[in-house]
């Protein structure tokens, strides 16, 4: 079946019921919404900061090692929280 800018999302190869549901949460209906949808935000995943550098409150992408291996830790009831060590140069 061809696909055109009316197409409902769920018809779209690749977009089962799971993903349409998504879609919709998004007010996204049809192929024309999916076309002319933009995100809210874009991460750029290549450009590495030294942990040293780092400044609270700021989103960042670091690269190091493992030091400590994570921990799963319940504050409450409900909520877990990963800790991770890890270092660089």
């Amino acid at each position: 079946m061809p696909v055109n800018l009316e197409t409902p999302v769920q018809y779209i190869k690749g977009v089962g019921p799971r993903r349409s549901e998504m879609f919709e949460r998004a007010g996204i209906r049809t192929a024309g919404d999916l076309v002319r949808y933009r995100p809210f935000r874009y991460e750029d995943r290549t450009n590495f900061q030294d942990i040293a550098a780092l400044r609270l409150g700021r989103d960042v992408v670091v690269r190091g090692t493992v030091q400590h291996p994570g921990q799963l830790r319940m504050r409450r009831k409900g909520l877990s929280i990963f800790e991770l060590v890890i270092a660089d140069d």
